[in-house]
């Protein structure tokens, strides 16, 4: 019976609510995400989130080309005061 079975291709609702499930920001140009850390950690200096830049590789394997740990105050300020050019 699983013979029978064909996997529906993913809207992008679907991808965009799976990528959230599992922490992912995609960019929108290339083939390279985001994929943060399952939690964030809180020092008195402030709260830092750990980040891994990734691309896809050979034979869709995914490749992490590096780990970022970023203040989350200075994330969401510097997102939060950036412009808007509207198309």
């Amino acid at each position: 019976m699983s013979e029978k079975i064909t996997a529906l291709p993913l809207g992008d609702s679907d991808r965009r609510r799976l990528d959230r499930r599992s922490r992912i920001v995609r960019c929108e140009v290339t083939g390279r995400w985001l994929q943060f850390h399952p939690r964030a950690e809180r020092y008195p200096e402030g709260t830092y989130l750990i980040v891994d830049v990734i691309e896809e590789g050979t034979e869709s394997e995914p490749r992490r080309l590096c780990e970022l740990v970023l203040s989350r105050e200075e994330l969401l300020s510097v997102v939060g005061e950036l412009p808007v050019h509207d198309h």
